[in-house]
């Protein structure tokens, strides 16, 4: 059999566009949403207090947060950043299977427990979370088509 397309490479190339044709037609029928969801889910926080230092945003801001949302249901692990230009930002991962909207709106009660412990000038403008992107059967209230969540305070 290996000798008969060895011979004849023309046919081989063929039949190889043939199957990958058959490959790429068969793709949109596919039974994707049977597939379990792989990536957990996850809500982005942000916030910003122009022309404070790393440590004063820490330890005023970033350790608040991160102490609120410790005890959130279902989650796995957040990872918080803090810069020299007055941004914190922190993204909380949950376990996979958890409801995205369940997991937003712990996040939102969450945040705001701790919004009254802020700094005024740095509540103000915190509290913008953002969750993945939908699912086909799911709609996102404000834009349909980035599927992000935004709200300011």
């Amino acid at each position: 059999m290996a000798r008969f397309f060895i011979d004849r490479p023309v046919f081989a190339w063929v039949v190889a566009l043939f199957i990958c044709l058959g490959g790429a037609l068969a793709i949109p029928n596919l039974p994707v949403a049977q597939y379990p969801v792989i990536a957990p889910p996850s809500i982005a926080l942000s916030t910003a207090y122009p022309g404070a230092s790393v440590e004063s945003l820490y330890v005023g801001t970033t350790r608040l947060i991160e102490d609120e949302l410790n005890g959130a249901a279902n989650i796995m692990n957040f990872e918080s950043t803090t810069d020299s230009f007055g941004s914190v930002n922190i993204t909380a991962t949950f376990l996979p299977g958890t409801d995205p909207a369940l997991a937003s709106v712990e996040v939102q009660n969450r945040l705001k427990r701790v919004e009254a412990r802020l700094r005024p000038r740095c509540a103000r403008t915190a509290s913008s979370w953002r969750r993945p992107r939908p699912r086909p059967s799911t709609s996102s209230p404000s834009s349909p088509r980035t599927g992000r969540w935004t709200r300011w305070a």
